[in-house]
């Protein structure tokens, strides 16, 4: 279970997210050396849901929910160790 928020500003305009995912994270790590690491990940969300706001001058206000079904997002990584 994911759960996320976020805010920004865009010019003259706020925005703020908030977003829950249901799913399933798998993934894995390959040490290259000793300081050096590459990995893999899948996360297959079963669903996810949302809110995206914006705010801007003179008053204007607007929100859109955001669902959506099933998904796969696809990582890659690297690490160094200093």
């Amino acid at each position: 279970v994911l759960f996320a928020n976020g805010a920004s500003k865009v010019g003259n305009f706020d925005t703020s997210t908030s977003e829950t995912s249901i799913g399933l994270l798998v993934g894995a790590d390959y040490a290259i050396s000793a300081d050096l690491t590459a990995g893999l990940s899948a996360t297959y969300n079963f669903s996810k849901s949302g809110t995206l706001s914006v705010s801007g001058p003179g008053g204007f206000n607007g929100s859109a929910p955001v669902s959506g079904g099933s998904s796969l997002d696809i990582g890659v990584n690297f690490g160094y160790r200093f």
